[in-house]
């Protein structure tokens, strides 16, 4: 029977804890010596590994295993925006929109969780510096929430504006060059919210300076930032860092380091490498061939100065001026995808893995043999997905495409299919952009989060008008249901193994990291957590911090 206390019940029929928002260690003892937690175990055949602590679910042929995520690929990617020939939704209205980016607010359950920041240089008014905010609806389109100015800030220039976002800070962090004085400058930009964001001080990181791109590292304390331009009078390509003191939102700005003396106009790109903690800076030398280069700059976060590292050519392709991007994965590489101009033109790619203070290029491979202009990529860490965008070169007023693949170790695996189109783009002004998505890009403003394998493309079409569009990477599915979760392995246990699993009323003591009183939900990829995944699973009851009163 259940029990009830003061009216209300606190243990079911099925001698499960209800309504009770903590549990001391005595209240434990004797709930275990009752029977209602500790022993409750069941036995079954594993099918695949557990460890200890995983939560488990029963199989249709009896057996038991970890919940499954399975991710599918589309070849090739679909877009939220279909009935417009791909083109998606206007950032800027009317207005003739350049110098465009975009980052992602992958922080869950913070101000502004699962939106995108867009900045971009509003050339229809007066050049200002100006953002938008949206997120990803659940029929797959955007919410796009109006254009708002930065700082009252005007730039200059198709490459004028860079953006990032610091998780652990939950900041947006811009870089861009000011049109009156030619000066790069940053600014921290705190979100409201996914509707805005506010603007902090500008500060400046170099005078005579053009085309800035920024980067940052999320696991330090304090966060280290580097920002990449190049000088006005003979494009050597520099480098400045800085850190963000999130006590009282003063950045300091360190000693500047040269990456290259000159001959750097054919652009630049830099990303934060994640596994060796070292920023990856890449350009294109036009004085030596436009061949492909690469230096590791190492942060000294203690007195806030930068190392570079030995230059590591691609010798074997030329890219066209600005026409090449580079995105770093969870598989700790460095993806470069490029316009060959050695080969064609042909879209081009290539794999950097960091060692040390060096590293080194695998193969090249032609990801399409055609002509291309533009390329920009992006990549999804949930397929482990590069997007790449361009539009075929040589045309004015062609289409932009696009195009995925698998990221290996040293190799990519490119869709079978043909690109797909976004529609037409302006050639002068065309170059799509993509920020690293994460996962759980967001359905509805500041609540509700969902929609795995996703990128926003971020592109100019004829009259350089900005849009936007959401690409679909993938389909995700999982094998836990609403009914198949039993409870926690008890100990490691190997294919075909006898396990034991530790069902509702037993107390598993092989978590980690728990708020003692709150709810754990089994999660899609037979991970816990905190938060309710889809379907929505209790996993169990939070005792401490290593301890789950298990439910079933």
């Amino acid at each position: 029977m259940a029990i009830k206390v003061g009216g209300t019940e606190v243990i079911t029929n099925a001698r499960q804890l209800s309504n009770i928002a903590s549990v001391d260690a005595t209240t434990v003892a004797a709930l275990g010596t009752a029977g209602v937690g500790g022993s409750n175990t069941f036995e079954a055949t594993a099918s695949g590994a557990l460890a200890n602590g995983d939560p488990v679910i029963i199989n249709a042929n009896g057996t038991v295993s970890k919940p499954a995520l399975t991710i599918s690929a589309n070849d090739p990617a679909t877009f939220g925006y279909s009935s417009n020939s791909n083109q998606g939704t206007t950032i800027n209205g009317t207005g003739q929109t350049q110098g465009l980016s975009a980052a992602y607010n992958s922080n869950s359950g913070t101000t502004g969780a699962g939106a995108f920041l867009v900045t971009f240089r509003d050339a229809s008014a007066s050049d200002a510096l100006k953002g938008n905010m949206m997120t990803v609806r659940t029929d797959g389109e955007l919410n796009v929430e109006g254009e708002f100015s930065i700082g009252g800030e005007t730039v200059e220039g198709n490459r004028a504006t860079d953006v990032c976002f610091n998780e652990p800070l939950n900041i947006f962090f811009i870089a861009y060059r000011k049109k009156a004085s030619d000066t790069v400058s940053v600014r921290a930009l705190t979100p409201n919210g996914a509707r805005t964001v506010s603007g902090g001080s500008a500060y400046t990181i170099k005078t005579d300076t053009l085309a800035p791109r920024i980067a940052t590292d999320n696991n330090d304390n304090p966060y280290n930032f580097v920002v990449t331009f190049l000088e006005s009078n003979n494009s050597a390509l520099m480098a400045k860092p800085f850190q963000y003191n999130s006590s009282n939102g003063v950045i300091t700005v360190g000693g500047e380091v040269t990456i290259e003396s000159s001959s750097c106009a054919g652009g630049h790109h830099i990303v934060y490498d994640s596994t060796n903690d070292k920023f990856i800076v890449t350009y294109a030398n036009t004085g030596d061939n436009k061949n492909i280069k690469t230096k590791v700059i190492t942060f000294d976060g203690s007195g806030n100065s930068l190392s570079v590292g030995s230059e590591v050519e691609l010798s074997s392709v030329s890219v066209g001026d600005f026409n090449f991007g580079t995105v770093f994965t969870t598989s700790g590489k460095t993806v470069i995808a490029m316009k060959d101009e050695d080969n064609s033109n042909y879209l081009t790619t290539a794999i950097f893995t960091t060692s040390g203070t060096g590293g080194s290029f695998s193969s090249t491979q032609v990801a399409v043999s055609q002509d291309v202009d533009n390329v920009s990529i992006g990549y999804d860490d949930n397929t482990n997905r590069v997007g790449i965008a361009f539009k075929n070169g040589g045309v004015t007023n062609t289409v932009t495409n696009f195009t995925t693949a698998s990221v290996g170790a040293s190799s990519l695996t490119f869709q079978s299919s043909s690109p797909a189109s976004l529609g037409t783009t302006n050639s002068e002004k065309g170059s799509a952009r993509m920020p690293f998505s994460g996962t759980n890009v967001g359905t509805t403003l500041d609540t509700a989060r969902t929609g795995d394998n996703k990128l926003l493309v971020v592109f100019t079409t004829q009259g350089d008008y900005g849009r936007v569009n959401i690409a679909n990477l993938g389909s995700t599915s999982t094998s836990l249901t609403s009914t198949n979760y039993i409870g926690i392995s008890d100990a490691a246990y190997s294919d075909g193994q006898t396990a034991t699993v530790q069902t509702m009323g037993a107390i598993d003591d092989a978590q980690s990291s728990l708020t003692p009183a709150a709810k754990q939900y089994v999660q899609k990829d037979g991970t816990i957590g905190s938060s309710a995944s889809t379907p929505s699973v209790e996993a169990g009851l939070a005792l401490s911090a290593t301890k789950l009163l298990v439910k079933g």
